[in-house]
């Protein structure tokens, strides 16, 4: 719904259409489009959660190395922020504004990057996850700067839907991984040429 378009500048009209009710119905139920964006805010957060649970779990990488699990984990993370980019881009704006409209996502944001690394370190050795786990946490918050970044501003390097960016932020996460002589060098399926601007 917001993929196309601001928040702001959609009418009750398209927003009760969306909701799939009258525009009575609508007010019934939400006071105003701000009671229901966070209404929508918290129910794409949860159905983040529940997505990633059932589809990314133990089960889903057994069998993978270290490398394959962050790469899976990363190209998740993408996933998410192509999917919900037009909400993402309506809570930056409101956060700008002074709302506290960024935090559900911030706080699912932390959520991710620490259910990512409990599965990353399962693909290690018991002695390493304690060092290994701060780093991996910074990589995802790195991760995340830049995801937010092209979604506030699509122009930059790399953007959103850049055929190579799971690569290379696979590869941001593995170096900052490498600081820990438990994690050894990255392989082909991380590390790749630096992409190519568009001219």
């Amino acid at each position: 719904m917001l993929q196309d378009g601001g928040f702001d500048e959609m009418s009750i009209a398209q927003l009760a259409a969306h909701a799939g009710c009258s525009v009575g119905v609508f007010y019934q139920r939400f006071r105003n489009k701000r009671a229901y964006f966070e209404f929508l805010l918290e129910a794409s957060v949860q159905q983040v959660r529940e997505q990633t649970l059932a589809h990314l779990n133990s089960q889903a990488i057994e069998g993978f190395d270290l490398s394959a699990t962050i790469a899976r984990c990363v190209q998740h993370y993408i996933e998410i922020h192509r999917e919900h980019a037009g909400l993402i881009r309506a809570a930056l704006q409101y956060g700008i504004n002074g709302t506290n409209d960024w935090q559900p996502l911030r706080e699912s944001g932390l959520w991710l990057h620490r259910y990512y690394m409990d599965l990353i370190l399962s693909k290690m050795p018991p002695k390493a996850k304690s060092r290994v786990l701060d780093q991996g946490l910074i990589g995802f918050q790195m991760i995340s700067g830049h995801l937010v970044n092209s979604i506030a501003h699509p122009g930059n390097v790399l953007p959103l839907e850049h055929p190579e960016l799971s690569v290379w932020l696979g590869r941001v996460l593995m170096l900052c991984l490498e600081t820990s002589s438990e994690v050894g060098h990255p392989d082909s399926r991380v590390v790749n040429p630096a992409p190519k601007r568009d001219r």
